[in-house]
């Protein structure tokens, strides 16, 4: 658990002189998702099967995020390389981890399967370290 809070700290120390009030909004808007989401899976949705539970929130989220999609997007085509992180982030990252953390929730309850998200900030500074091309 400290090791997951000193992740949160090398990557939020260096920031919190230049945040806005709308900035602090969405973090705070976040950590209420994170506080509440395990709940209601838990609570509400238990029934309902992981992987049709994953799939219908990433399909809303996509509709919430395609106009700002839609406003920015680029002017080139990125490269497959580019194109292919992106696939592999979407479906491993977020699918696939989804699904695990709905499995986790319904194996050892809401308040202990958010631990996690204590290790995972340093998981990803330690990897954005051991990847080679990591730290550009």
């Amino acid at each position: 658990m400290g090791l997951g809070l000193a992740g949160v700290g090398v990557l939020t120390v260096p920031h919190l002189t230049g945040g806005d009030a709308r900035s602090m909004a969405e973090v705070l808007v976040t950590v209420v998702g994170y506080a509440t989401a395990p709940l209601i899976a838990a609570r509400s949705l238990g029934d309902v099967p992981s992987l049709q539970l994953t799939a219908s929130c990433l399909a809303l989220a996509a509709v919430v995020y395609a106009p700002a999609a839609g406003a920015t997007w680029p002017s080139s085509m990125p490269s497959t390389s580019v194109l292919l992180a992106l696939a592999g982030l979407g479906v491993i990252c977020t699918a696939v981890a989804f699904v695990a953390f709905l499995e986790l929730i319904k194996e050892v309850g809401p308040t202990r399967s958010t631990v996690i998200t204590y290790v995972n900030p340093a998981v990803a500074v330690a990897a954005g370290g051991a990847v080679p091309g990591g730290r550009s």
